[in-house]
């Protein structure tokens, strides 16, 4: 099994993860910063996802695509009274994804589901463990609201997706998360025949 944040995963997506996480680059245009996701996305998904799948092996992903739809399209479009120019709406967002990651959908998304001010405190504590040229913080450096779009918006994803995302309550210890999602992959791979 393969493992890696999203974006990245070769030198090209660490390359954009960089650029797209830096604090210091306040001022990235929300189509940018879409665009830069997609690339990677796409990127990755070719040189890493396709090839690994080929052989028969598991992919793991901190994140993929549930995490742009909720963070550059729901939670993103919230932040504009008009709309955006150049700005996929829902629909069209669909046709950009499908292309990016033609007909790779996960097979299970797990959405760890926390109470924004306390993922947040969480974030900040592990931020402050890292030198200040090593944090990886422009989102969690954004308005409180920008964060509860973004859980409003996995609570929408969740909805449209039942079934392959399910959503774990990661409020407890590391030990009481691990449980839950343990369970979950559990039945997972029990309804997946335990390859």
């Amino acid at each position: 099994m393969l493992d890696w944040a999203d974006p990245g995963g070769t030198p090209i997506c660490d390359g954009i993860r960089t650029v797209l996480l830096d604090a210091r680059n306040k001022a990235m245009d929300p189509m940018v910063e879409l665009l830069l996701y997609l690339a990677a996305r796409r990127q990755l998904t070719q040189e890493v996802i396709v090839p690994t799948l080929a052989k028969g092996i598991w992919v793991l992903c901190d994140r993929y695509q549930d995490s742009t739809w909720v963070y550059q399209v729901y939670s993103r479009l919230g932040e504009y009274a008009g709309s955006v120019p150049g700005f996929p709406t829902v629909r069209n967002f669909q046709v950009i994804d499908e292309a990016v990651r033609p007909g790779l959908i996960p097979d299970l998304t797990l959405w760890f589901d926390v109470p924004v001010e306390a993922g947040l405190a969480r974030a900040y504590k592990r931020a402050e463990q890292l030198p200040e040229d090593q944090r990886e913080d422009r989102f969690e450096q954004k308005a409180l609201d920008f964060h509860r779009r973004v859980r409003n918006g996995y609570g929408r994803r969740y909805t449209e997706e039942q079934g392959r995302i399910v959503r774990i309550d990661a409020s407890g210890t590391p030990d009481e998360v691990w449980e839950l999602v343990r369970s979950e992959l559990d039945r997972f791979f029990d309804r997946k025949g335990r390859s």
